[in-house]
Parts: C-alpha cells; sequence; structure tokens
C-alpha cells in the first residue's frame, strides 16, 4: 500500500467514525415526542423507525462500539503506515530520538483528526438536530444492523446475560412527569414562546388539586353585592361604579345570601319595567354553596 492509497484509507476511516459517532448520539437524545409528531403529522415513517430503536436500543448500540472501536484500531495501523515513514524521512538526522518523535507526531496527527473531524464536529451536529439527524441515518444504522447482526447477536445476548444476572433493567423509561411538563413551560417561557401570564397560568393548573376553592375566591371588601330591599336607583348606582357580570344579594350583609343576579337579565328587566324588586323570581337566581374545604380539580 502506497502512501496515496494509506491517506484516503485513514480519511475513509475518518468518515465512518465520523457517522457511527453522529448515529450514537443523535439516536440516543432524539426526542419521543417530536419524533411522534413528525411520525403522525408528517407521515415520516422513518420518526417510527428511531422510536422502535430507541425502545430496543441494544443491537445500535452494539454495533456502534464495534464500529468505533474497529475503526479506531484500524486508524492507529493505517496512520502509522502512511503518515509515519514521512515524518521519520523530515527528522532522518535528528538522531536516535527521531524514530521515536515521528511515531509521536503521528499519533498527535491522526489522533487529533479523529477527535476533531470523527468525533467533535459530528457530535455537536447531532447535539443541535438531534431528530433530524437521527431520522437521516436510521436506515443505514439499520442496514449496519443486518449486516453484523452475527455480532450484534452474540455481544447484544451477553450484555442482556449479564444485566439479568445483576438484575438491571435496559427498558427505557417515557413516563412524562409533572416535572419534565415544568421544565418544557419554563423553557417556552425563557425561549419568549410563553407570555409571563400563559407561563403562570400554565404552572398553577398542577397545583389545582392540592389548593382550595378558597384560594380562588374574591376576598369580602372586592365583593359586590346587592341587599334585597335597594332600590333601582341604588342598584344602578353599584352596577355603573363596579361592573361585573353577576351580583350578589343579600338579606342585610354577606352572611345572609338569598341568591345572585345576573346584570344582562337585570337591565334588560329594568328597560321594561322602572320598579325591579330583586326578590323577583325572574332574576334571582339560586347561589351554589360550597364547602371551604373543596379543592379547585
Amino acid at each position: 500500500m502506497n502512501i496515496l492509497e494509506a491517506l484516503l484509507l485513514l480519511v475513509l476511516l475518518i468518515v465512518i467514525s465520523a457517522f457511527v459517532s453522529c448515529s450514537e448520539l443523535a439516536l440516543a437524545s432524539a426526542r419521543k415526542i417530536k419524533l411522534q409528531v413528525m411520525a403522525k403529522d408528517g407521515g415520516d415513517t422513518r420518526a417510527l423507525d428511531v422510536l422502535n430503536m430507541q425502545q430496543q436500543p441494544g443491537s445500535f448500540i452494539t454495533v456502534v462500539q464495534i464500529g468505533l472501536n474497529a475503526v479506531a484500531i484500524l486508524a492507529g495501523i493505517v496512520g502509522e503506515a502512511a503518515v509515519r515513514p514521512y515524518f521519520g524521512g523530515l527528522l532522518a538526522n535528528a538522531g536516535s530520538w527521531g524514530s521515536t518523535a515521528a511515531s509521536l507526531l503521528t499519533f498527535a496527527l491522526v489522533t487529533g483528526s479523529f477527535i476533531l473531524i470523527a468525533d467533535l464536529m459530528p457530535k455537536r451536529i447531532a447535539m443541535t438536530h438531534p431528530e433530524a439527524v437521527a431520522v437521516r441515518i436510521v436506515r443505514p444504522m439499520m442496514f449496519l444492523i443486518f449486516i453484523l447482526k452475527p455480532f450484534v447477536w452474540t455481544f447484544d445476548g451477553l450484555a442482556n446475560a449479564i444485566f439479568k444476572l445483576f438484575k438491571i433493567s435496559t427498558v427505557r423509561q417515557e413516563q412524562l412527569t409533572s416535572e419534565d411538563i415544568y421544565a418544557v413551560v419554563d423553557a417556552g417561557a425563557q425561549a419568549g414562546v410563553l407570555k409571563e401570564q400563559e407561563h403562570y397560568l400554565i404552572e398553577n393548573i398542577f397545583d389545582m388539586q392540592a389548593r382550595t376553592v378558597t384560594s380562588t375566591m374574591s376576598t369580602r371588601e372586592y365583593i359586590a353585592y346587592f341587599d334585597k330591599n335597594d332600590g333601582s336607583d341604588t342598584v344602578l348606582e353599584i352596577m355603573s361604579e363596579k361592573p361585573h357580570n353577576k351580583f350578589l344579594v343579600c338579606d342585610g350583609d354577606l352572611e345572609r345570601v338569598i341568591g345572585y343576579i345576573e346584570s344582562h337579565t337585570l337591565l334588560t328587566l329594568f328597560l321594561k319595567e322602572k320598579d325591579v324588586r330583586l326578590t323577583d323570581k325572574r332574576v334571582l337566581r339560586k347561589a351554589l354553596f360550597i364547602p371551604d374545604t373543596l379543592s379547585l380539580y
């Protein structure tokens, strides 16, 4: 093998290693919810393949490890054959330490190339766009799993046996918890997708079961109500000062509530009749009384 062939083979190994590294991170970090949306709304069957692979990750992890280790060993052999003679020629007059220096320079060049091009760059791309990368590489990865099936079956079986021996579960847990939703809501608020009030409302939804009805009720000083004996002028004055949709009707004070009245119903009746009694069954509705200990949900 001449130096040109060795260099081309080294480039090919870097490309293979980059593909495997990118596949490993993309398939592992692709979000289930986003993949489900891509499969359902976009009709992308590759997203379903990614989901299936995430449910049973043993095969693709085995292929990834076989690929990375095999490429690393071959890269060391090829790099030594392709690059070391060049550095050896440059350091031929360096004396006894020239051979050692050539080996170290070869190691640094090959390792640096793999770290930068075959590992760091692909993984950053996979971290930035995990779902987009995952759906593009899932079919080639499935082909590799098929080609390497004997090795996959052997190593995956050995790994499963060891996990079973130590009673370690390898089933991926995808249950969505309230903490996960909180994190998504917080991320949406920080990104500006949710307004501050929307963020507040969504977070409070999860507290409804732990909160009682009194926590959302208006305090007494903010409650607008009519006395059952109030005349039309008093009623209209209260309605103009405190324009609410509904008003309580009390017998003297808030301790004796006899019902409630809807504003539009009362105003409609005022237009037809000048003198309307608040106890008139046409306007007075029965109030619903609930215990203070009742939760919101």
